[in-house]
């Protein structure tokens, strides 16, 4: 655990620390999404193009 000089927990650093990794987590997940969407679309836009010829 990261401590102060007053041998006290360091709560704001651990806070933030929290935080940023929330941040990236979200920000993974985000581009996890769109790249999803971007294989569905593919997919959809194949398939119609099979089914018409």
């Amino acid at each position: 655990m990261p401590v102060l000089d007053s041998k006290n927990i360091n709560f704001n650093f651990i806070e933030s620390f929290i935080k940023a990794i929330q941040k990236e987590c979200i920000k993974s997940l985000v581009l996890w999404q769109e790249m999803e969407r971007q294989a569905y679309k593919k997919v959809v836009k194949d398939d119609k193009v099979l089914s018409h010829t």
